[in-house]
């Protein structure tokens, strides 16, 4: 991979990014005639404003508009001697916006009607907005309830999918469910499925009881199948809990019924083709069992660290956070990361969820990438990546630190503080003086620890231990 560029460049980067980002939204504005030419009006009208009141200088409105009104100072020696003048002038400018307000309609009257979604017919005859790619997605997810492929499903189903992917609901869950899916003698078709999925499983104030409480907690699980080859992965607790013998295996379950035992650090993919990545629970929030990813070990089963034989917890308290990994990383011990002057720490990428769903030990969830904290540990980089499972309530307001701050006041500094004390009396070290970075950053970090696994495997390939899902 690149090698990563010093700190100085990083930020001399994002500067550069954010004075582009500037630049193309002025360029926009410039570029588009319609919206030039009411900027321009506006600007022109601030500017006659301007005189009016004798301010002898204005902030037009206009600023990079197509009437070219930017910051314009009037010398109070030129504001004019005539109310009557002023008059004249102002009614020129409005003269002039109203053209340009008429050439804006003929414009948008001549403009070829704007493309909407693509739609797809169901069964039944209804149209859905959904493109034809999208339902042999759904067709995918529809067949992960129905395994018998009788061509309908009913609340046994949806309770079965439900266990295999550790999020069980009752049978009134599960009768509620199906009822919501507009079920026909309990029996829910792909094409009221459908329906479901896209629109009647979103609570919208007119859905009450059982119904809206499987609408809220089914929101959660669309994290999980979504991505229908991930749904068929599901992972099972093996041996005494808590133990040294206890593991957490992964598996996966093909179309044709066979399972097989996979890796998640290495047959789980990192990318979805969303642009979404899957998170690897390791470590609930509101827990402090100390469990992680057996690198060593065959098939890399999730069990629970140890330190002189005893199993390891978190004595400073529970986690904060949902606490895992993402699969397919690596943090290499050979490379020296030029932002911190420290080694990585030879484990996949650390990954923190900060979403209101406690995720059980071995979900695989969808994520997107909120920023990144330097972690100095033992003298390595290690990495903590902050991410929100995309189909938590905030995830639409998040997208960068900075949304993070905004929406969940406090969050950053908390998680910045347990990671610098968890070990107390010894106090761990941050790299860039401990300030979370950007998404960008983050998604850096991501590329590049995703190369270096690839190396790893390239060295090892009989080490991977399962086939890519």
């Amino acid at each position: 991979p690149r090698p990563r560029s010093s700190q100085g460049q990083r930020r001399s980067e994002s500067r550069a990014t954010h004075v582009g980002q500037r630049g193309r939204t002025q360029r926009a504005v410039v570029m588009d005639s319609k919206t030039g030419m009411i900027a321009g009006a506006v600007g022109v009208g601030a500017l006659a404003l301007g005189w009016w009141y004798g301010s002898g200088r204005v902030a037009a409105g206009g600023a990079g508009g197509g009437g070219g009104v930017g910051r314009s100072r009037v010398a109070s020696d030129s504001v004019p001697d005539s109310a009557a003048t002023v008059e004249e002038q102002m009614a020129e400018f409005r003269l002039q916006a109203r053209r340009l307000e008429l050439q804006l309609e003929a414009l948008k009257a001549a403009s070829p009607p704007t493309l909407g979604r693509q739609q797809s017919k169901l069964e039944d005859g209804t149209l859905v907005d959904l493109s034809p790619t999208e339902i042999v997605r759904l067709k995918e997810i529809f067949g992960l309830f129905d395994r018998g492929h009788r061509g309908y499903i009913g609340a046994d189903e949806v309770q079965d999918v439900h266990a295999r992917l550790g999020e069980p609901i009752t049978d009134a869950e599960a009768a509620a469910a199906v009822t919501a899916m507009d079920a026909r003698d309990g029996k829910v078709t792909f094409a009221s499925f459908v329906r479901w999925w896209v629109s009647s499983h979103i609570p919208d104030g007119a859905t009450r009881g059982d119904s809206a409480r499987y609408a809220a907690r089914f929101k959660f699980l669309k994290a999980k199948i979504a991505n229908p080859q991930i749904a068929r992965v599901s992972a099972e607790g093996e041996g005494v809990f808590p133990s040294l013998e206890w593991r957490c295996r992964f598996f996966h379950t093909d179309a044709h019924g066979i399972k097989s035992q996979i890796s998640p650090w290495h047959s789980i993919p990192l990318k979805n083709d969303d642009g979404t990545l899957n998170f690897i629970c390791e470590i609930p929030k509101w827990t402090r069992r100390k469990h992680e990813i057996a690198t060593g070990e065959p098939f890399n089963p999730i069990k629970q660290d140890t330190k002189n034989g005893a199993l390891r917890e978190y004595k400073w308290g529970d986690m904060l956070f949902n606490y895992g990994a993402f699969p397919q990383t690596w943090e290499d011990p050979e490379h020296v990361t030029e932002d911190t002057g420290a080694i990585g720490d030879n484990d996949p990428l650390d990954v923190m969820e900060l979403g209101s769903k406690q995720w059980p030990t071995g979900s695989i969830v969808k994520v997107k990438v909120l920023g990144v904290l330097a972690l100095i540990d033992s003298g390595e980089t290690d990495w903590k990546v902050l991410t929100i499972n995309v189909e938590d309530p905030l995830a639409d307001k998040l997208n960068d630190v900075e949304d993070v701050r905004a929406h969940m006041p406090g969050a950053i500094e908390a998680i910045h503080g347990w990671l610098r004390d968890y070990k107390s009396p010894t106090i761990n070290e941050f790299g860039f003086a401990g300030e979370c970075q950007s998404r960008d950053y983050a998604m850096s970090v991501v590329e590049e620890t995703h190369e270096f696994w690839k190396r790893l495997v390239a060295r090892h390939p009989n080490a991977v231990g399962g086939a890519t899902v």
